[in-house]
């Protein structure tokens, strides 16, 4: 369950993780999983590799901080730095109606979104997450 963590000028899975062994998908709520080619920030994707193992990427920090979501549940990204799970602005308030789950070896409520990783949320109806991550928090 990954994120891509920056602003790159090729954002073609096959470009970005080619030793991955599946395509990448994202998840619709109305179609479910969705193969999808080119990743984009602030989307959560799942992605199978044959092993652990760090993938080198190269590009520029992704400071976005606003992500819709609709009613149901939604697999997001995190951007480039760490961002604490309950400094999370939720727009209209209380829209979110569960707690940010990461995938490591199983799934786990997460305190803080981390760059690279994808997280799922449920919201009551459509809306918008605002995140600051911690490094541009005054």
């Amino acid at each position: 369950l990954l994120a891509l963590p920056l602003e790159v000028n090729d954002a073609r899975r096959s470009v970005l993780f080619p030793s991955s062994v599946s395509e990448a998908y994202a998840f619709s709520a109305i179609s479910g999983y969705v193969r999808r080619d080119t990743l984009v920030n602030g989307v959560g994707y799942w992605l199978k590799f044959s092993g652990s193992g760090l993938v080198p990427l190269s590009g520029y920090p992704y400071f976005g901080d606003t992500v819709g979501v609709v009613a149901g549940w939604n697999l997001i990204g995190s951007p480039t730095s760490p961002v604490p799970a309950g400094t999370v602005l939720q727009i209209p308030e209380g829209i979110l109606t569960s707690p940010f789950y990461g995938y490591v070896t199983g799934y786990g409520t997460a305190d803080t979104l981390q760059p690279a990783k994808g997280y799922w949320v449920k919201a009551s109806g459509s809306g918008t997450i605002v995140f600051t991550p911690t490094a541009h928090r005054k």
